[in-house]
């Protein structure tokens, strides 16, 4: 009897650790498994729109103290001075991305009259959507999306209530007022930061062509002696198992199937199936990736920027610093998408590199709800000393009237290439109708940028560079040196 009872038992203990062992597979497991997807989706979407909100930052900001016309001077702030004057900017904005607004098309003349008195300028990345940021206002469907497809430049006035202006990637100028104007509107913090400032060392900036009609701002001297430094590529082909690590997450669960190549070049290929997936990693760190996508198409631009946000930070992640520098839509083969491309900064500057079939540091072009081509070039500081050269920043004025007649040369070069290109009939050996006057007129820009020349080194020293921008052609001089670095369309 004693051993039918311990059968008995044996057999209740052997039931109830199979119902247990069951219960674990199907009812712990999957649980565990949707406890850490949910967790990390979690996470994700969190990352997700704190990353949105850094990347469209503004590239730059330029302060206007006032004094007229003639007599205004300026400042620029650059990246790591920028988040208080931003988020002061984004409670103002807020207002005009949710609220009643009447937009006007004004001219460069009204736009300038703003900028000469007092105000605040930021500047975006080249055809930045208007809906980017009205997104982050909660606000897709509102008077400014409704009348601007792209935002360039947001200024807002100290002195006029109710008004700011904006300019868009095709130049127009645009008025913008408030309907109703709410009482706790924050002009006076801008106010009050432009004061603060003013009081505080600054290089000064002023509109130096304004007898050719032209109001871009260039220093007349730069007393701050920007330093050169040294520099790695965030990939390191040098070093194999964490190179794979990084590669790793391109290919999640698929990483064990990879054909690894390593050519006599340096470089390392990664790849799945018959070209499905492709990694491949330059000795000097530039990460291209590119997949088969089928024949995905049409996601709207918000979706879109998403995708590409949250795939940049599954795999490398967003260098500091990083913004928004363009929105491209894009077709192939009957396909539409997107191409985002994203610059960065490094102690406030933005990095410039020279063009190798790479326009900008990162670039992701998106179909559908895939990623189809990622490209990547980043750079982090080594811990080596800083080079500051004795004689300082030479001023980009000096480095125009050096350069004048090269670059006098290279604009002629450049409208008869655009005439033949038209059909427009000119006379070779005929004189130039070019003026030196006209080539001041057509500066638009001057900025000071840290050049990347991504030769054939992982390790760089990177330049102080004035990044000259001409009739859309932007040219590059050492800005400690003043020799011509480098000239892109």
């Amino acid at each position: 009897m004693n051993k039918e009872k311990l059968k008995s038992l044996l057999l209740v203990f052997l039931i109830i650790t199979s119902i247990m062992l069951t219960q674990r597979v199907w009812f712990r497991s999957p649980l565990e498994l949707l406890q850490t997807e949910a967790s990390y989706f979690e996470v994700s979407e969190e990352l997700l729109e704190e990353t949105r909100r850094a990347v469209l930052q503004p590239d730059r900001l330029v302060l206007g103290f006032g004094g007229g016309v003639n007599n205004s001077h300026h400042t620029h702030i650059d990246h790591q001075k920028l988040p208080p004057y931003w988020e002061a900017g984004k409670k103002l904005l807020a207002h005009f991305f949710t609220q009643e607004v009447d937009v006007q098309v004004v001219s460069e003349e009204t736009y300038f009259q703003a900028f000469s008195a007092r105000n605040l300028e930021f500047h975006f990345g080249q055809g930045m959507p208007a809906s980017l940021p009205a997104a982050m206002f909660g606000s897709m469907d509102n008077d400014i999306t409704q009348n601007l497809y792209s935002i360039q430049k947001i200024l807002i006035p100290a002195r006029e209530q109710q008004t700011i202006y904006l300019m868009d990637s095709e130049g127009t100028h645009y008025q913008l007022t408030l309907e109703d104007m709410p009482e706790e509107i924050l002009w006076p913090d801008f106010v009050t930061m432009l004061e603060e400032k003013s009081f505080s060392p600054y290089v000064k900036y002023y509109p130096l062509f304004t007898y050719v009609e032209n109001d871009v701002l260039l220093p007349l001297s730069y007393e701050k002696n920007v330093p050169r430094i040294f520099v790695e590529s965030t990939m390191d082909t040098g070093n194999e198992s964490r190179l794979h690590e990084k590669v790793r997450s391109f290919f999640d669960e698929n990483f064990d199937f990879v054909k690894i190549i390593r050519e006599t070049t340096g470089s390392h290929i990664y790849m799945y199936g018959y070209g499905q997936q492709e990694v491949r990693v330059s000795k000097t760190g530039r990460l291209e990736y590119t997949a088969e996508t089928g024949n995905e198409s049409g996601t709207n631009l918000n979706r879109a920027f998403n995708i590409a946000l949250e795939f940049i930070l599954r795999n490398e992640g967003f260098p500091e610093g990083a913004y928004l520098q363009e929105v491209t839509p894009i077709e192939e083969n009957g396909n539409r998408g997107f191409r985002f491309a994203f610059g960065y900064h490094i102690q406030g500057f933005s990095v410039e590199q020279k063009r190798q079939n790479l326009s900008s540091p990162i670039i992701i072009e998106v179909f559908g709800d895939s990623v189809r081509r990622y490209r990547a070039m980043t750079r982090q500081v080594m811990g080596m000393p800083e080079v500051r050269p004795e004689g300082g920043i030479i001023s980009p004025h000096r480095l125009i009237e050096d350069h004048f007649n090269a670059l006098l040369e290279d604009l002629e070069n450049r409208i008869v290439l655009e005439k033949d290109e038209n059909g427009e009939d000119e006379e070779r050996g005929q004189e130039s109708t070019i003026s030196g006057d006209e080539l001041l007129r057509r500066i638009e820009d001057v900025v000071l940028v840290y050049w990347d020349r991504e030769d054939t080194h992982r390790r760089q020293m990177l330049i102080p560079a004035w990044r000259i921008r001409i009739d859309g052609e932007k040219y590059y001089f050492d800005a400690h040196e003043g020799i011509w670095l480098n000239q892109q369309s």
